[in-house]
Parts: structure tokens; sequence; C-alpha cells
């Protein structure tokens, strides 16, 4: 109701009010504590309107950190040396950021953003549903392929540790030899014992070694798969944008969404150059070790 319409109706009450207190012929007093009544009464909603007003003044002001929150955690993730979505999930690609940190800080943004749905227009959740069904697809894509990139790196962390195992023993061996060449009775028995296993070590490091090296050109392969698959999953900006802009109009968060825009397209072929450089160094690599080691 407009405050025209708010004057005319305490003018019309006030009228009626005079009209009845003169009909009835109340007394001063009787009046008096009538009008105490009534200014109690109206003070009472005043103090209502304005508590009313302050819990959504309040809540309106939660709803805008929570989407802050959503800005800093998902649509530009807060985690160290990450500025956009595709940026930070390349870097867990990379090994570089704590997958499990970064699984956390999603959770949690994600966990806000179902709290702002409650909130949204139509329109807003609709940009959000679609952001977040691709950040999720995107992460389930990363997820698998950091799995099997771990598994790999163990396998090789495995086989240089047996491979160094097997040196070390054939070092000892050596030594040993050595002692017994040296010695006055030398012994050819256990001296042609130790050659055998010294024959026995160095074919089992060569047989780790190839199997490393089959294992270094799998990881790089596998590398240049997820890389690949991150690339042709596309990115974030134009949904992210979406989302700015909805959450802009629906909130007033004051900020230059076209320069957002730019930024974030910037940002996005930086990344787009820096992982199409990683594959082209993936599959150099892959063609040194063959060379390196002989394979075909």
């Amino acid at each position: 109701m407009t405050n025209k319409y708010k004057v005319v109706l305490y003018g019309v009450g006030a009228l009626v009010a005079l009209w009845i207190i003169k009909w009835l012929q109340l007394a001063s007093d009787t009046v008096v504590a009538v009008i105490g009544i009534g200014g109690i009464y109206l003070t009472a909603q005043a103090n209502a309107r304005e508590r009313a007003a302050d819990r959504a003044a309040e809540e309106r002001r939660a709803d805008k950190e929570r989407v802050m929150q959503l800005k800093r955690d998902i649509l530009l993730p807060a985690t160290e040396g990450c500025s956009s979505v595709t940026q930070c999930i390349g870097l867990m690609l990379d090994g570089t950021t704590q997958t499990a940190k970064i699984h956390g800080e999603y959770s949690a943004a994600l966990s806000h953003m179902t709290k702002v749905l409650l909130i949204s227009d139509a329109e807003t959740l609709a940009a959000m549903m679609n952001y977040l069904q691709k950040v999720r697809e995107l992460w389930v894509l990363v997820a698998g392929e950091r799995f099997a990139l771990d598994q790999i790196r163990a396998q090789i962390v495995a086989i240089e540790t047996a491979h160094a195992r097997d040196n070390e023993t054939q070092q000892e061996l050596y030594a040993s030899q050595r002692a017994m060449i040296s010695g006055d009775h030398p012994d050819a028995a256990a001296f042609e014992r130790t050659t055998q296993l010294i024959a026995t070590h160095e074919q089992s490091k060569k047989t780790l070694a190839d199997r490393a090296t089959q294992l270094r050109i799998a990881y790089s392969e596998r590398e240049i798969q997820a890389v690949t698959a991150l690339l042709d999953a596309g990115d974030t900006v134009d949904l992210e944008v979406e989302l700015l802009r909805c959450l802009r109009k629906e909130i007033d968060l004051d900020f230059d969404l076209p320069g957002t825009r730019a930024r974030m397209v910037a940002g996005r072929a930086r990344i787009v150059k820096a992982l199409t450089q990683r594959i082209e160094e993936a599959k150099a690599g892959i063609a040194s070790i063959r060379q390196a080691s002989g394979a075909e």
C-alpha cells in the first residue's frame, strides 16, 4: 500500500474515531485511555514492522554472503593457484593441488549453493542447475583420470624401489666377490654362486627397467587422454557468466559482468594453451623414452 493511501486511510480513521467519541459522549478520561491504548497498539505494530524489516534485511544480507561464498568457492575457486573452475580441475590433473582439499571445498560450496536455491527464481534456478551439472561432469571426469594416473604412478614408484633394492644387493655381492678374491683361500664354489646371484639380480633389474619404461609410456598416454578429455568437455565460462548474471539481478551484486566474462575467456585461452602444450610435451616424452629404451 502506498504512503498516499495510508494517509487517506488514517485520516478517515481519525474522523470516524472522533464521530464515535461524540456520539457515545465519552468522558475525557475515557477518551485519553482509548487514545493511549490506540497509541500502544500502533507503537507495537510499528515495532513489529521494524523488526520484520530488520529480519528481512538480515536474511537478505545472509543470502548475499552465501552467494559471494559461491563466487569465491565455485565460480572462482579459492584454492591457491586457481582462478577458474577449468584451471582448478587442470591443476588437479597435474597433481599440484590436494584432491581431498579441493573435494572438501567443492562439497562445502555445493552445500551453500543448495541453500541459495531456496531463494532463487526459476531463471536463476535453471542457471544454477545447468552450472552444477557441468561442474559435476568435470569433477567425475577428473576424479576418474586422477585415480588412473595415481595408480600408474604408484606402480612406477614400487618398481623403482625394487630396482634400487636389486641394485643395492648386486653391489653387496660384488663387494663379497672382491673379498673372496683378495683372501688367502678363495672359495671357488662360493664365488660361482655369487656370480649366479649377480646375474639373477641383473636380469631382474632389466625386467624391472623394461616394466618401468612401459609404465612411463602408459602414464604419458593416460595423461594425454585425460587432458584431451578435459579439453573436449568444454569450459564453464558461459554457464558461470549466466549464473552470475542471474545472481546479480536477484540480489543486486555490483560488478562488471562484461569485464568478468572477458577475464574468464582470456583465462580459459591461457589454460587451453597450457594443456595443449602438456599434450605435446607428453608425446615428445613418449618418443624420447622409446628412443632411449630401443622400444618400438
